[in-house]
């Protein structure tokens, strides 16, 4: 459909002339209309773009440029219920050799009259954002674009899930499996339990692989295989040559029986196939072998590549990013549109240590993301156990009063240039010479303060005067509060 098949209204006709891109969804989210200045900013045709339906989705894979476009342009889900707001929007590459169009802003504003007409206009500042630094790092409308960045610019395609995070460590995660994608070895994956080896042994299969080599990916369950179910899966699993290895994955390597980490270690030595063996476990196998736990000539044949999962606990600034991802996975499992996380549910998020790592955090996102009524992940949609362990394991911490220093001194001072008159018996001179002042000094400080009037005294210069320079001075001594 193109711009003329939009009905004609005046709203239609001044956004026909304005320089500014504007284009518009009906309430299925598709695109109905886009103006002349769309096209340029887009450099496409609305015939390109209308008729297609916008997700706030952040894991797909498409070749076709029209379809990475309309998942670029969707509206947030709160924005497509009725409220209106300001949206992110960073037009992908239409080739690899294409610079990066920066990201702009852009406010999405609802046409329905009534609820269940949820159509929107959008329309588009071109003015690059200068930086992300003055924008709230939470919103979901800034997470859901570093999401569309982070897969754009990454070679690995599939097995995404997980390895989304800007913390050093994740960065270096990403570098290690396109390094062991490139490679033929035998790969060491390990990690706390939750860690998600599956997705991980994809992603590093996925670097050379194609659409057709999908199938060339096994798991085996190292914690179930003795040495005569290992052989005959293995033998199954011999494959023709081919433009990428065969990746088998055996999970839990740190449990094989002794028997099968034998038959392995022959079958490594031996084997001159197109296989990669990816093995995981929660132990390092080479700290095993020097244990004597595990068998060192296998645990050197598997640790040509080590990976170690950083633990969630230990990068949780991560936990916003994986947050949305999963909502976003769950918006196209579910068909369902949600926006992401509140900033209260993501303060429950970040106050738990997560214990079992990602499998933990996925299923108590899933009992929320089921839970929730509206385009909004909310605190209350954590179930009440969670939420209940939560406020056990982390204990409120006391409201601590602000200490006015300035005030806590000078009573103190006070106090003391009071009891240095008093063992002085009112004899000023000698209340002076117990602080280590002159008399002057000691009066002027007295009558700062305020605490002690040295002008009401009594004058006593004949007894000061009287006072020999080497009198006997007893220390001042205060009792204890």
């Amino acid at each position: 459909m193109s711009r003329s098949g939009f009905p004609r209204t005046i709203l239609v006709r001044l956004c026909d002339e304005s320089d500014a891109p504007v284009y518009a969804l009906d309430d299925r989210g598709t695109i109905v209309y886009c103006n002349a200045a769309c096209e340029n900013w887009l450099q496409c045709s609305a015939d390109d773009l209308v008729g297609r339906k916008c997700r706030w989705q952040s894991n797909h894979a498409t070749e076709d440029y029209g379809e990475e476009l309309s998942f670029a342009l969707s509206p947030p889900p709160h924005i497509l219920a009725g409220q209106p707001g300001a949206m992110l929007i960073t037009v992908p590459r239409r080739s690899e050799t294409s610079e990066m169009v920066p990201m702009v802003r852009a406010w999405g504003q609802p046409l329905g009259f009534h609820d269940t007409d949820h159509s929107v206009l959008v329309v588009v500042d071109r003015t690059p954002v200068p930086s992300v630094e003055s924008l709230d790092p939470r919103s979901a409308p800034l997470l859901h674009e570093k999401l569309l960045r982070l897969r754009r610019g990454h070679a690995v395609k599939s097995g995404w899930d997980g390895l989304v995070g800007e913390s050093p460590q994740q960065e270096r995660l990403r570098r290690q499996i396109l390094l062991a994608g490139r490679a033929c070895d035998p790969i060491q994956v390990w990690g706390p339990r939750g860690t998600p080896v599956v997705h991980l042994a994809k992603a590093i299969h996925s670097v050379q692989a194609k659409s057709e080599d999908a199938a060339r990916f096994s798991v085996l369950e190292g914690c179930l295989l003795d040495a005569d179910s290992l052989a005959e899966h293995l033998t199954t699993l011999t494959v023709r040559p081919a433009s990428a290895p065969h990746t088998i994955l055996i999970k839990d390597t740190d449990c094989l029986v002794p028997e099968g980490q034998s038959y392995l270690r022959d079958w490594l030595t031996h084997q001159d196939r197109n296989v990669r063996i990816v093995a995981s476990g929660q132990s390092d196998l080479m700290a095993l072998a020097g244990s004597g736990k595990f068998c060192s000539v296998l645990a050197c044949r598997l640790t040509s590549i080590t990976i170690h999962w950083p633990p969630l606990d230990e990068r949780r600034e991560d936990l916003p990013l994986l947050a949305q991802q999963m909502v976003e996975t769950l918006n196209e499992e579910t068909g369902r549109s949600i926006s992401g996380l509140a900033p209260g549910a993501l303060e429950l998020l970040q106050a738990h240590t997560w214990p079992g790592e990602l499998d933990e955090l996925h299923k108590r996102l899933r009992e929320a993301y089921l839970a929730t009524k509206g385009p909004w992940i909310v605190a209350a949609d954590f179930s009440q156990i969670f939420r209940d362990a939560l406020q056990i394991s982390s204990p409120s911490t006391p409201a601590i009063e602000p200490i006015q220093l300035d005030e806590v001194l000078a009573e103190i001072e006070s106090r003391y240039l009071a009891r240095a008159l008093e063992l002085a018996a009112g004899n000023k001179t000698l209340a002076a010479r117990l602080v280590g002042w002159s008399r002057a000094k000691y009066l002027r400080r007295c009558l700062l303060l305020g605490g002690v009037s040295a002008t009401d005294l009594p004058d006593d210069t004949s007894s000061e005067e009287a006072l020999p320079e080497d009198a006997s001075i007893s220390p001042i001594e205060f009792e204890e509060s």
